[in-house]
């Protein structure tokens, strides 16, 4: 397994580039509110990072299912292979 970890600033530049201002990702309080008790990563954030490591060139080729069942949390090592994708204790997809 591989893993990487998505900072708090990349999630601010993703919201920026996106224009998702959710602030379940970007505020510690909303996302201590929540019913996931701290801010949550951007699936979309996660799954480009993913492609991109894969280096999944044409993606007409492939079908790509993915479910979040539990929610990624910022600066936690996220594992992935090219069939799963979890953070100890958070994430999982």
């Amino acid at each position: 397994m591989k893993e990487f970890k998505i900072s708090d600033s990349e999630g601010y530049a993703y919201s920026k580039e996106s224009g998702d201002k959710n602030e379940i990702h970007l505020n510690n309080l909303t996302g201590y509110n929540s019913i996931f008790n701290h801010k949550i990563v951007y699936g979309t954030l996660i799954f480009l990072k993913i492609l991109k490591k894969l280096e999944f060139k044409k993606l007409n080729q492939y079908s790509i299912n993915i479910q979040f069942i539990k929610a990624f949390k910022y600066n936690v090592p996220i594992k992935y292979s090219k069939t799963k994708i979890f953070q100890r204790d958070f994430g999982l997809a």
